[in-house]
């Protein structure tokens, strides 16, 4: 509504001014999408690569792009790390985790433990962001201080430890994370009210031929809403959203094509003019993606969690 009476205070400021179009990428190029069939009469299209317009709580698919376009030796590196992981917290040798991975805290609870997981596998599986496959690309960085490590488990620890932004610590402490987010005056508190409450996107383990860890579960996820807000049972209602707006058939007459294909809408409206982005060089051209769990911008730090 607020860009809807802009752009009418704006045409009607300027009768010399043309035809407009909206523009976003991932979340916002959904806001995109939805303003275009939402106000078909103040704007001619939507451009808006990688706009998640269909809203679900399973966004799991968001790390299958990882292994579609990570080169093979990264692939198979991140994917011995996440075994390795897995493994030690198996055998209860999280100790040697707490170490290499320079956790602030114990990782002798299973809260932590998870979101050690979560958080993890967040950073690691969305550095194939803002996709532009060059010497910057932060996919080709993190692929090699992974696979540069004798090991891949210290390759793991090493590009976590690159990311933290010069903090003493890793923190993967429930409470604190949690904390963090009931402050009214965290910047990141409205984007998990708009996932716990509208949209979803939430990032468990992809379960077909993933690449990252295997149990971490939905449920936990959700469940961390109604702790941070202080609802019970507080879960995104998807349902209305996708009614609202289309889900999977945006409203809208002009082609699109929405290139995060694995898990949202992947053919040209209308008439089908546009097709699936094939595999050039192992990357997908043209694609952006959302850095993880913070929308329109792209993080360095530890995902979702907290580092002191």
């Amino acid at each position: 509504a607020d860009a809807a009476a802009f752009i009418k205070a704006q045409k009607a400021a300027d009768k010399t001014l043309g035809p407009w179009i909206v523009f976003g990428c991932s979340y916002s190029g959904a806001l995109s999408a939805w303003f275009r069939g939402e106000y078909p009469e103040l704007v001619v299209a939507s451009v808006a690569p990688s706009g998640p317009e269909l809203a679900q709580s399973d966004f799991s698919g968001f790390f299958q792009h990882f292994g579609a376009v990570a080169p093979p030796a990264c692939v198979s590196a991140v994917h011995k790390g996440a075994e390795m992981i897995e493994h030690l917290f198996q055998i209860g040798n999280q100790r040697y985790l707490e170490q290499l991975f320079n956790t602030c805290e114990p990782l002798s609870k299973s809260e932590g433990q998870f979101l050690f997981k979560f958080n993890t596998m967040g950073t690691i599986g969305s550095s194939d962001q803002f996709e532009n496959p060059h010497a910057n690309w932060p996919l080709n960085h993190t692929c090699d201080l992974i696979t540069a490590q004798a090991s891949p488990l210290v390759g793991w620890a090493v590009a976590m430890n690159a990311s933290n932004n010069g903090a003493s610590c890793n923190d993967y402490s429930e409470a604190n994370f949690l904390a963090s987010l009931r402050d009214v005056n965290s910047q990141d508190r409205s984007w998990w009210w708009q996932k716990c409450s509208e949209f979803g996107y939430f990032k468990p383990s992809f379960g077909p031929n993933r690449v990252f860890f295997s149990d971490v579960a939905l449920e936990p996820i959700v469940g961390w809403c109604s702790k941070m807000f202080g609802i019970a049972d507080l879960k995104p209602a998807t349902g209305a959203i996708n009614t609202k707006y289309g889900g999977k058939s945006p409203k809208g007459t002009k082609h699109h094509l929405d290139q995060r294909h694995f898990r949202s809408v992947a053919l040209a409206l209308g008439a089908q003019v546009g097709r699936r982005q094939e595999h050039q060089g192992g990357a997908l051209r043209s694609r952006t993606l959302r850095a993880h769990d913070r929308p329109a911008r792209q993080r360095s730090a530890v995902a979702d969690g907290r580092t002191r």
